[in-house]
């Protein structure tokens, strides 16, 4: 879809625009996207750790103009709250190719609902899709420091990466370090139950990416509590004109907790399956217990940072 298109359909669907809800107006996010229930950032990472940020946003991946109304950006969302947090809380100029700066537009407020699709459609389009749908937590990144190189010459540096749960030791504790700087983006997939002998191996046959907040915990427990925000889950999700205005921020708080178990890999293409042994962290809570035979696994967070000026 152009860019034409896309404005087209934007002006298309605002008549449509309903008016927020009686949940939206006592979100515990303002309209300038700043969370108003009494919080404090904390940056507590000795052994016993706690993390936690303010004012980070809650974007909502479902919504009209997108491909599929939403249903594979939780990558580009995520990402955004990522980027709203170190627009506006730390203050770094991260903009587009075009000149177009993260923060122009809040995602919490009303009036900006549809500005913020075409920035969500424009992040989505310079990370690129996969042949399988969704995107990638490498192309995530890169399109990170594509932005920041687009950014205005003020002498900011940016930085990014990944913490794969398959080569750390304590990803709760490098996930909660990482966290002091700016929210991250948590990778879990989807794990099916398969036979496998007498006992049952475990298939991926999706993933999904979330938005971190806090992190607390212990180092050395192999135990992690978190509290996420994911863009896939609002309290009216599937209810009356929902595609065309922003949810109320949700806060969601799981545990991850390290485990090893059989998985089975299926190479569609080679037609072979590979059994491997592997660390996951087992992901609990509301919309995360095991349900139907799958299983969520915490597979990798991207971190992300911004530093100003020196001198």
């Amino acid at each position: 879809m152009s860019l034409f298109t896309r404005l087209a359909t934007i002006a298309a669907v605002a008549a449509t625009f309903a008016a927020p809800s009686a949940a939206s107006a006592t979100s515990v996010i303002s309209q300038t996207g700043v969370i108003t229930a009494p919080c404090s950032e904390i940056r507590d990472t000795d052994s016993t750790y706690n993390v936690r940020l303010c004012g980070v946003t809650d974007i909502d991946q479902f919504r009209s103009g997108l491909a599929g109304n939403g249903n594979s950006h939780c990558g580009p969302s995520s990402l955004y709250n990522v980027m709203q947090y170190i627009g506006k809380q730390v203050g770094a100029p991260l903009q587009d190719a075009f000149g177009s700066k993260i923060t122009e537009y809040n995602p919490h407020n009303p009036a900006h609902y549809f500005n913020v699709t075409d920035q969500l459609w424009q992040l989505g389009e310079s990370i690129g899709w996969l042949d399988t749908g969704g995107t990638s937590a490498t192309a995530n990144r890169e399109t990170y420091m594509d932005y920041a190189s687009h950014s205005d010459n003020t002498g900011w540096s940016y930085n990014t990466g990944a913490v794969s749960t398959t080569s750390t030791p304590d990803f709760g504790y490098e996930l909660a370090k990482r966290l002091r700087h700016a929210p991250v983006q948590l990778w879990f997939g989807r794990y099916t139950d398969i036979p496998n002998g007498p006992g049952t191996a475990k298939r991926r046959t999706g993933g999904h990416g979330i938005t971190v907040v806090s992190a607390k915990g212990t180092a050395g427990s192999n135990e992690v509590e978190l509290t996420v925000m994911d863009p896939a889950e609002a309290p009216d999700h599937g209810v009356g004109n929902y595609l065309n205005t922003q949810s109320p921020a949700t806060l969601e708080t799981l545990k991850l907790k390290k485990v090893t178990f059989v998985e089975s890999v299926l190479d569609e293409k080679a037609k072979t399956i590979t059994l491997r042994q592997i660390t996951r962290w087992q992901m609990s809570g509301p919309e995360y217990d095991p349900a139907g035979g799958t299983t969520k696994f915490a597979e990798v967070f991207s971190w992300y940072n911004a530093a100003p000026p020196v001198g």
